[in-house]
């Protein structure tokens, strides 16, 4: 048998663990991707007594509790306070002050979509109360993902040390959390701002308006055309002049029309839904 032979093989075992996984979360895992998928759920076909892939789906399939610890296996939480530093210095130094020069008395609507386990919906919120604290009082966030497990976790805002060492300088250490123990825990003040929920982004249409949407690193796990539905469910809740912030590797262009591209020093984010508007043609893909 051949290497390709072989790998085909081995990708029609799993054929039916790879569909489920599309349908339930968006992502494609091609055959590339078949030791990603048993890194990930080998495990679990003796935890649920399952003798293939195809019976272990089966039992996700009609079993909630398995569904819920498929969906936390399955979806990547790497994440870290202030990810990719520019994105937080464009949103204090120019997203928010032309959103105040917007709306001086009206409430500000994040979305932070793919949130994992709270860092950016708390990343967010510490920038505003420090630099805009007018702000901040009136801001509305919310915080989504498809794991519940993920999601408990993002309420509760603990966190190790050592995650609390990868991008969280002392001063906000010290001026949003508190210390228990050997952890970390978010202030009341921050847990109390952000709306926690479970959310699967093949859901649409997609509900509120909102100024600004982050979804980072979320759609490069998506095939084209559910990427294109994401983006164009992004594009009917933002608000006039709205803005979306994608990952650094992601990118709206072939997938939506009438979005301005935004820079502000090595940061890069789309305006949408503005009276200055430039419509990009659309590539195919």
């Amino acid at each position: 048998m051949t290497l390709i032979d072989r790998v085909e093989e081995e990708g029609n075992t799993l054929a039916g663990i790879r569909k489920l996984i599309r349908e339930r979360t968006g992502f494609d895992l091609g055959l590339d991707k078949n030791y990603l998928i048993e890194g990930r759920l080998a495990s679990m076909l003796s935890a649920y007594g399952c003798e293939s892939y195809d019976s272990l789906a089966h039992t996700i399939d009609s079993d909630p509790l398995a569904y819920s610890d498929f969906v936390e296996r399955i979806t990547t939480h790497e994440t870290l306070f202030f990810r990719d530093e520019s994105l937080y210095t464009a949103l204090a130094a120019q997203i928010i002050p032309e959103w105040l020069n917007r709306s001086q008395t009206g409430r500000l609507s994040i979305w932070s979509a793919g949130c994992s386990t709270g860092q950016e919906p708390y990343s967010i919120l510490m920038i505003l109360q420090k630099a805009f604290p007018q702000v901040f009082e009136r801001t509305d966030m919310r915080g989504t993902d498809i794991s519940s497990v993920t999601i408990a976790r993002a309420k509760q805002g603990i966190f190790t040390s050592h995650a609390i060492g990868r991008g969280l300088s002392e001063d906000f250490l010290s001026r949003f959390f508190r210390v228990t123990d050997t952890q970390y825990q978010v202030n009341a003040e921050l847990r109390a701002k952000v709306d926690f929920e479970v959310h699967n982004l093949q859901d649409l249409p997609y509900r509120g308006q909102y100024d600004i949407i982050f979804c980072r690193n979320v759609l490069i796990y998506f095939d084209h055309p559910l990427r294109r539905l994401v983006l164009e469910g992004f594009r009917k809740c933002l608000k006039p002049n709205g803005v979306l912030v994608l990952g650094s590797a992601e990118s709206v262009q072939g997938y939506v029309d009438n979005y301005i591209i935004r820079e502000c020093g090595l940061a890069r984010y789309y305006e949408f839904n503005a009276p200055n508007v430039t419509i990009f043609p659309r590539s195919a893909g």
